[in-house]
C-alpha cells in the first residue's frame, strides 16, 4: 500500500513497482488487484459537483469478491481477519484492530 502512495511519474506502473498482479473483472471490464482480500466492481451512477475541483462520485456495486475465510457463519465480514488498513492522508494511516460495539440510544 505504501508503495502505491508514491507519486510516480505518469509512465511508471504502481502495480509493477509494488510487485502486484492484475486479474480481470467478473462483470466490469476493469482489472482488479489479484492479491486484494476484497474487491468491488462498480458501474458509474452519477457525479455530484461540489464546486472548485471537488466532486462526489457515486457508483453501483455490481460484483464483490471476498476471500472466503473472511466470511463468518452469519455471512458477515470478520473485521479481525480482514485487518483493514486505510490511508487517512499524507503519511497517516489507520487500522480497524481496535473494534468495539456501541448500542444505539433509544428515544
Amino acid at each position: 500500500m505504501n508503495i502505491t502512495a508514491i507519486p510516480f511519474k505518469e509512465h511508471v506502473s504502481e502495480i509493477e513497482m509494488a510487485e502486484l498482479t492484475l486479474r480481470s473483472g467478473r462483470k466490469i471490464a476493469c482489472p482488479a488487484i489479484a492479491e486484494a482480500p476484497a474487491s468491488l466492481e462498480c458501474r458509474l451512477h452519477s457525479f455530484v459537483d461540489l464546486g472548485r475541483s471537488r466532486e462526489v462520485i457515486l457508483g453501483e456495486i455490481v460484483a464483490a469478491q471476498l476471500r472466503s475465510d473472511m466470511i463468518n457463519d452469519r455471512y458477515h465480514i470478520d473485521p479481525v481477519i480482514l485487518d483493514a488498513v486505510g490511508r487517512i492522508g499524507g503519511s497517516t494511516y489507520s487500522t480497524t484492530r481496535d473494534c468495539f460495539e456501541l448500542e444505539p440510544l433509544s428515544e
